[in-house]
């Protein structure tokens, strides 16, 4: 979820945003142009609530296991439908942030 919430935060600060929450962050990004595509905002605004509801899931079974409450999601616990869109998220946000990295060349910065 951070990496989400990261480029969200930081697309909502390049386009001179106030917006707070994440989803409405993403919303308005686009319109300005100056840090992710309409398509990369989409695709972040998509993955958000996908990985926010797994990791909810997941501690809503700790609570009902009486476990301790973590934000960890065990990949053994998922179905491979759930994995492979897990993984498909990865790689989309990976992709986001090598074209940010590119864009702004924060290699450079390293």
């Amino acid at each position: 979820i951070m990496p989400v919430v990261a480029l969200a935060r930081v697309a909502a600060l390049a386009a001179g945003s106030r917006e707070r929450p994440t989803l409405e962050r993403l919303r308005v990004v686009p319109a300005s142009g100056a840090f992710l595509s309409r398509e990369d905002a989409t695709a972040l605004s998509e993955i958000f609530p996908f990985l926010f509801n797994l990791r909810l899931q997941q501690q809503l079974n700790s609570v009902a296991a009486k476990r301790a409450i973590d934000h960890s999601v065990p990949l053994a616990e998922l179905s491979n439908l759930a994995r492979r869109h897990l993984k498909e998220a990865f790689l989309v946000i990976k992709r986001i942030q090598d074209g940010v990295r590119a864009a702004w060349q924060l290699d450079r910065l390293a």
